[in-house]
C-alpha cells in the first residue's frame, strides 16, 4: 500500500442472485482526507460501506484497511476501523456512558481517560450519565461516534452521521470530522443524501449510480477539476460592455480549426459587465487582449459548478439517499 493511504479498493463487486448491486468499483482513500460517497436510490453506497466493514460477504475484489485486506485478516482489519452503518445502536436502559465503558471492556486499551476524552470532545458531557431511552435520534448519532472513536481508528465510515441533527449540530459534526482528518490525520468516509452539507464536509466524493463508479470530483485547493467550461463574471463599466462582446467574438473567429478551445468561447452583456463561457485556462487570454484592446476591467471571478449542479449533470437528475 503506497504511504499515506488509508483505504483501497479494488475491483469491490457485490452480487445478489442474477443482479449485481456493486460493479466493480476501485479508489483510494488517503489519510487525513474526508471523503464523500453520492449515488441516487439503490447506487450501492451503502452496500458498498457494510463489504468494507464484513457486515456481508465479497462477491469480488479486495478491501485493504491500512494494507490489510478485510476478507483475509478480518479481525486485524477491524482494528483500524471505527464505523456507524445507518442508525447506531445501543442498549437504551443503559446510560451513554455504560453503553461506551461496555464497548471499551470489549476493546484493548481503552482507557477512563481516553472515554472522558471523548465524551467531552464531542458535547455530551452534561447528558452522558443519563439513560439513552431519553436520547435524541442526534445525541444517539453523537453517542456513536464517540463509541467510533473510542480506540483511536485510523479511519472512520459514517453511514448518513447528520441524520436527526438540528442545523448547529451538523455544523459541529462537520467541524469535528474535519479536525478529525486535518489534525489526527484519520480517513473519514461519509455517506448522506445532503449534498450541500457534503460540498462542506468533504475533500473529494465518489459519484456511484447502479453500483458502478461515475466519477470522483475533488472539492478543494488546486485539486478541483477546472477542465469543464464554466461561467466567469468579468466586471466593466458599462460604456465598455459592447467593445468586450466584439473581442470575445474576435477571439472565438480567430480559432485556427474547428472544434478548439477558442471557438467555444461564449459571452452575454449582464447588469455589471459581461460573462464569459471559458475553461480556466482561456480566462487569461480573454483579460488579456480587453486589457490591450483598453477595456477596463474591475473584476473576475469564475463560477464553479456546485456539487448539486454536477451530481445532477452526471446521473441525469436522480435523487439521492
Amino acid at each position: 500500500m503506497p504511504d499515506g493511504t488509508a483505504v483501497q479498493i479494488r475491483d469491490l463487486t457485490k452480487v445478489i442472485g442474477k443482479k449485481t448491486i456493486v460493479d466493480s468499483l476501485s479508489f483510494d482513500i488517503p489519510k487525513g482526507e474526508v471523503f464523500g460517497l453520492l449515488g441516487p436510490n439503490g447506487a450501492g453506497k451503502t452496500t458498498t460501506i457494510r463489504m468494507m466493514v464484513g457486515l456481508i460477504s465479497i462477491s469480488k475484489g479486495q478491501v485493504l484497511i491500512d494494507g490489510i485486506d478485510v476478507s483475509k485478516n478480518f479481525t486485524a482489519a477491524m482494528a483500524h476501523i471505527g464505523a456507524i452503518v445507518e442508525n447506531p445502536e445501543m442498549y437504551k436502559f443503559l446510560s451513554g456512558y455504560q453503553n461506551l465503558k461496555h464497548y471499551a471492556n470489549m476493546s484493548h486499551g481503552v482507557t477512563k481517560a481516553r472515554i472522558d476524552e471523548v465524551v467531552a470532545q464531542l458535547g455530551l458531557t452534561t447528558r452522558i450519565h443519563d439513560k439513552v431511552k431519553t436520547y435524541s435520534l442526534g445525541m444517539r448519532q453523537r453517542l456513536g461516534l464517540a463509541q467510533a472513536l473510542l480506540r483511536r481508528p485510523d479511519v472512520i465510515i459514517l453511514d448518513e452521521p447528520t441524520n436527526g441533527l438540528d442545523p448547529a449540530g451538523i455544523r459541529e459534526l462537520r467541524d469535528y470530522l474535519r479536525v478529525l482528518a486535518e489534525k489526527e490525520g484519520i480517513a473519514v468516509i461519509v455517506s448522506s443524501h445532503l449534498l450541500s452539507e457534503m460540498e462542506l464536509m468533504c475533500d473529494r466524493v465518489a459519484i456511484i449510480q447502479a453500483g458502478k463508479l461515475v466519477d470522483i470530483r475533488s472539492l478543494r485547493g488546486e485539486q478541483v477539476n477546472h477542465a469543464d467550461q464554466r461561467p466567469t463574471l468579468i466586471e466593466l463599466a458599462e460604456a465598455d460592455r459592447d467593445r468586450a462582446l466584439e473581442i470575445v467574438a474576435t477571439l472565438r473567429a480567430q480559432a485556427a480549426d474547428p472544434g478548439t478551445d477558442a471557438e467555444s468561447l461564449t459571452a452575454i452583456a449582464t447588469e455589471t459587465g459581461i460573462i464569459v463561457g471559458a475553461t480556466r485556462e482561456q480566462v487569461p487570454d480573454v483579460v488579456h487582449a480587453l486589457d490591450s484592446a483598453g477595456v477596463r476591467i474591475y473584476g473576475v471571478q469564475i463560477q464553479n459548478k456546485s456539487l448539486e449542479e454536477t451530481f445532477l449533470e452526471i446521473t441525469g437528475g436522480a435523487s439521492v439517499v
